[in-house]
């Protein structure tokens, strides 16, 4: 039987949450989708969890993988390694589908010929629930060129469960998730948008999209500046390999800044951390590869970063 869409989750240590984020799928879910699970080596009762909701699923295409720790990058490769379908989307095992996103999907993907279908989430705290608007584009839309694409990067808003991707924009293009990378999103899904030819958005609120404050504040590690540092150089080596495209720079140009936003946004917030002079080149090495796309009044604190950077983090709270 033809697979047109494939849905994988990723799993470790979801104990909690896992069986709501599975029923957001299998209560709904026709018989041409297929629901992979891959549980990433969880150590609590989480694949036990998964076994006693699949089982009263049994009519469902439901496939659990189980791999040592590898990392949530790992198990979404992993995932896609073993789907079947035309058509791949990704749900963090902690999140759940409104049931609106079975409204719409996958009928649409019989009916449109797109390679990535874009939609909204709502943010779900202890606090509140607001709109993230991932939606980057208004119509559909068929690129003819490069800067076509500049809405998504100027959105710069990179969950990889935000979106329903074409399976062979990963597949063909050998496009995967880093492993061990705490900023795998922003690595991966702007490749994604660069090799895809069109885009579909949706405007609706399909996922409900779980965080905790208090644990959020707690996540950094001294290896995400790293991480965001090759994410940089990945986006100069993209721009070096599609030169072809003479807008590469400028369409790439916001992932860059927001990437650098948000070391500059670390290292304030961590002031126990520095960064080695060798990386602080490497930093600036990349910004003047895109020099040219900021404002003018920006490139000088480019050519003088040491310095620049020095007075970056002389906003640290002391």
């Amino acid at each position: 039987m033809k697979t047109l869409l494939s849905i994988i989750i990723p799993c470790y240590n979801s104990y909690r949450y896992i069986e709501e984020c599975l029923t957001s799928i299998l209560d709904y879910m026709p018989i041409t989708c297929e629901v992979i699970i891959v549980n990433d080596g969880s150590t609590d009762d989480t694949l036990e969890k998964i076994k006693i909701t699949s089982e009263k699923y049994s009519t469902k295409r439901i496939k659990i993988l189980t791999q040592e720790n590898l990392g949530v990058s790992s198990a979404r490769n992993t995932g896609i390694h073993y789907s079947t379908g035309e058509y791949i989307t990704f749900l963090d095992s902690d999140d759940y589908y409104a049931p609106s996103f079975w409204d719409i999907f996958p009928h649409i993907l019989e009916s449109k010929e797109c390679d990535i279908f874009e939609f909204n989430a709502l943010q779900t705290s202890s606090n509140n629930k607001k709109t993230i608007n991932i939606v980057s584009f208004d119509d559909e839309t068929h690129f003819k060129c490069m800067n076509q694409r500049t809405p998504a990067f100027k959105n710069s808003q990179w969950f990889p469960w935000a979106r329903v991707y074409k399976t062979n924009l990963f597949k063909l293009h050998k496009i995967i998730f880093p492993d061990n990378c705490h900023y795998e999103d922003m690595y991966t899904i702007p490749q994604i948008y660069l090799v895809a030819k069109s885009v579909f958005p949706i405007k609706n609120d399909l996922i409900h999209y779980r965080t905790n404050e208090s644990s959020i504040s707690q996540t950094f590690r001294k290896k995400d500046i790293l991480d965001l540092i090759s994410t940089l150089e990945k986006y100069k080596s993209i721009s070096i390999v599609e030169k072809k495209h003479h807008d590469i720079k400028n369409t790439l140009y916001p992932a860059v800044k927001r990437a650098f936003d948000l070391i500059k946004s670390l290292m304030i917030k961590n002031r126990d951390f520095d960064v080695r002079f060798f990386d602080i080149l490497r930093i600036q090495k990349t910004l003047l590869h895109f020099s040219r796309e900021f404002p003018s009044h920006k490139r000088l604190a480019i050519y003088l970063f040491p310095l620049y950077f020095k007075f970056i983090l002389s906003f640290r709270k002391k």
